[in-house]
């Protein structure tokens, strides 16, 4: 059974801390999108994508007391063929391979819908 990474955010707004999530973050300027999800898959696990695969982009909007923070996220699959991960403690507390049927047994960050979005029956 395949397992996909997931990670526990560290984060100061209380929003958003100890959430759970998929490894990834900002693209910088002028970096393209299978670049940022490569660079970010290594910064956060240690982990080297051995195949980028697009599934979609989704927008997600985020209410905060008095505005709306948009986000644009860019979805990927990325295999690997080394499972051990190296946590990056300043922005994650735990890091876990879970089936993705397993998924809803995490206090997901609500933008996370993507995984019934792009990876429909979650196998």
């Amino acid at each position: 059974m395949r397992e996909s990474l997931f990670q526990q955010r560290k984060h100061k707004n209380p929003m958003w801390d100890k959430k759970w999530e998929f490894p990834g973050g900002k693209a910088e300027e002028g970096e393209a999108y299978e670049d940022t999800v490569v660079r970010e898959l290594r910064e956060e696990s240690g982990l080297e994508a051995s195949e980028v695969i697009f599934k979609g982009d989704h927008v997600h909007d985020w209410r905060l007391d008095d505005t709306i923070l948009r986000v644009h996220l860019h979805c990927f699959h990325c295999p690997v063929r080394d499972r051990n991960v190296k946590l990056e403690e300043y922005s994650c507390y735990e890091q876990k391979w879970l089936p993705l049927s397993e998924a809803h047994t995490l206090d997901l960050l609500d933008g996370m819908v993507v995984i019934d979005k792009f990876f429909p029956g979650r196998e």
